[in-house]
């Protein structure tokens, strides 16, 4: 009975998680990421038993590679698809773009998530070595 249980939890997430990824998709392009990310966070909330953002960030990372927008780096995709499964969860994530020098006169970007109503799992993605630019 326990093994049905899961299993319905995991397909129901994965898809979630696949019409989540369609939604940055469509929402994307011609967007700002203030109005992107403000769009993200709406949407009608999960039922109960299905809020479970530790199930949503093992879907998301296992299906990280094949999930759309293709065009997206895997840091901010990421981040993206899960700021919107989060935020119908009932948490408030915050959206952070950062960078740090990669090599000599060369820099690189990061996005990443933390959630300040989780203890133990605040954080999807790192900031390790990436200055903090914006939060969303």
């Amino acid at each position: 009975m326990r093994l049905l249980h899961w299993l319905k939890t995991y397909f129901k997430a994965t898809l979630r998680t696949i019409t989540a990824a369609i939604v940055v998709t469509r929402l994307e392009k011609g967007s700002r990421y203030e109005e992107l990310v403000g769009r993200l966070r709406g949407g009608s909330s999960l039922p109960d038993g299905q809020r479970d953002p530790v199930v949503y960030a093992r879907v998301v990372g296992r299906l990280l590679p094949i999930l759309p927008p293709w065009s997206m780096g895997r840091c901010l995709k990421r981040s993206l698809i899960l700021l919107h499964l989060w935020s119908r969860c009932g948490l408030t994530p915050a959206l952070h773009l950062g960078v740090r020098e990669s090599e000599p006169g060369a820099v690189e970007g990061h996005a990443w998530l933390t959630i300040e109503e989780l203890d133990g799992f605040a954080r999807a993605g790192s900031s390790s070595g990436y200055l903090p630019v914006v939060e969303l």
